[in-house]
């Protein structure tokens, strides 16, 4: 299978509506109304949950400002609406090391964000199945794309 895309904003109307996984806030100040996942029928969601809070989303946000590396283990345990092996964590290159500590041997997704075009496909040990490598900055615009190597992930039914 071919790579694939995912595109994300904290300004959920200026994403194009043809891509294959639509990325979004489900807490936190950047949360997407029902109406902003309605544009994309045709997508996989993958719902940042930036605050750690139980059962919400299918992916966590683990930066500056968001969940920490310590709320990921309950996150992880908590959720119960969608396959575990579809749970996924999202941290940039200095939170992948206490991330991967506090989950032990459960198992999750790596989506590492890099931002400066990067693209490796493994950090600390940990494969990589979705990096974030061009956001807003080299973009000029409030969009980040991520290349999805993984293509168990999230596949289309």
């Amino acid at each position: 299978m071919p790579m694939r895309l995912m595109v994300d904003s904290v300004v959920p109307g200026i994403l194009p509506v043809n891509v294959g996984l639509v990325a979004g806030y489900v807490n936190g100040k950047y949360k997407w109304k029902k109406a902003d996942w309605d544009r994309f029928p045709d997508s996989q969601h993958v719902r940042y949950n930036v605050t750690g809070e139980p059962n919400r989303g299918n992916a966590l946000d683990v930066e500056r400002y968001d969940a920490t590396a310590a709320d990921a283990p309950k996150w992880w345990d908590s959720v119960t609406w969608c396959p575990k092996a579809d749970l996924a964590i999202y941290c940039n290159r200095s939170t992948v090391p206490s991330v991967i500590s506090a989950m032990g041997k459960r198992p999750w997704v790596l989506i590492l964000a890099t931002l400066d075009g990067s693209r490796p496909v493994s950090q600390n040990g940990k494969m990589v199945s979705a990096v974030q490598s061009w956001g807003a900055k080299q973009l000029g615009t409030n969009i980040d794309i991520s290349e999805v190597f993984n293509n168990t992930w999230h596949k289309a039914a």
